[in-house]
């Protein structure tokens, strides 16, 4: 079946070509309206359960439950760059168009594979399903390209904790993991 494993619908939604922080500011509000609808679905909410059930705790805190969600979307998706989607599997003529997979479609794929803002959309529906403060991060990094956003991850506040978390699941390497390099430019927004 490929990629998707069944048929999907795709939307074409214009962004500020010109204007990189109008255009990100449009695509983050595309990714949180994602994010909030798919915490609703039978799917998600059926992963956070499973993994509520995987901890074999009475009462597990949030950062048990963060590592869970963590590790499950760290696991399950395979890293993928919008561009090789989009020319490769959907035979799309511009390669530079930004993809947003939604999370029910991303879990529901035979082979998950998505780019990083997949992978925190992904954790942001499960994170909301489970009620866990979330935010999406936007960071510029590339020394070239100073200016342009080009790269988003989650940030989590525990509540039983009092602290906040990085989750970066598309490169981060554990949960609080965050880039070393230089951050020329940040942004967040709250999704719940």
């Amino acid at each position: 079946m490929g990629l998707w494993g069944v048929p999907i619908a795709t939307t074409v939604t214009p962004t500020n070509p010109v204007d990189n922080d109008r255009s990100t500011f449009e695509t983050i509000q595309q990714m949180i309206a994602l994010a909030r609808d798919a915490a609703t679905k039978p799917v998600i909410n059926h992963v956070v359960s499973s993994l509520l059930m995987g901890l074999n705790k009475k009462t597990p805190s949030d950062a048990d439950l963060v590592r869970a969600i963590y590790w499950w979307v760290k696991n399950r998706v395979k890293f993928r760059e919008d561009g090789d989607i989009l020319t490769r599997e959907m035979e799309w003529r511009d390669p530079y168009q930004e993809l947003l997979i939604s999370p029910e479609i991303l879990i529901g794929m035979p082979q998950a594979q998505g780019d990083c803002d997949d992978f925190s959309m992904l954790l942001a529906a499960l994170l909301v399903a489970a009620r866990i403060p979330v935010w999406f991060v936007a960071v510029a990094v590339d020394e070239r390209e100073p200016w342009r956003w080009s790269h988003i991850y989650c940030k989590v506040f525990l509540k039983d904790e009092g602290r906040f978390v990085t989750l970066d699941a598309s490169h981060g390497k554990f949960p609080g993991w965050e880039t070393e390099r230089t951050k020329y430019r940040v942004m967040k927004w709250r999704v719940n």
